[in-house]
């Protein structure tokens, strides 16, 4: 990190990261992710009369997912 930088976020990041956190917060009460967190209980209790769920870890590919133009903050 460059020395002659000030610390801390701007306002427009913080208004982004506040932006960013309600999408995530909207996302997690969807009933779908109630779904998704009993699935994973029951997998984690060693339930095996279910398929396990399968998580994907695109890693490698996040300029595909997310190329440097959908970039808003600078830090």
């Amino acid at each position: 990190m460059p020395q002659n930088r000030p610390m801390g976020a701007s306002t427009s990041e913080k208004e982004t990261i506040r932006h960013l956190a309600q999408q995530v917060a909207a996302y997690s009460a969807m009933p779908e992710m109630a779904a998704r967190r009993v699935r994973f209980e029951r997998l984690h209790s060693l339930d095996v009369d279910q398929a396990p769920p399968v998580l994907v870890f695109p890693e490698g590919a996040w300029r595909e997912l997310l190329p440097d133009s959908e970039i808003v903050s600078t830090d």
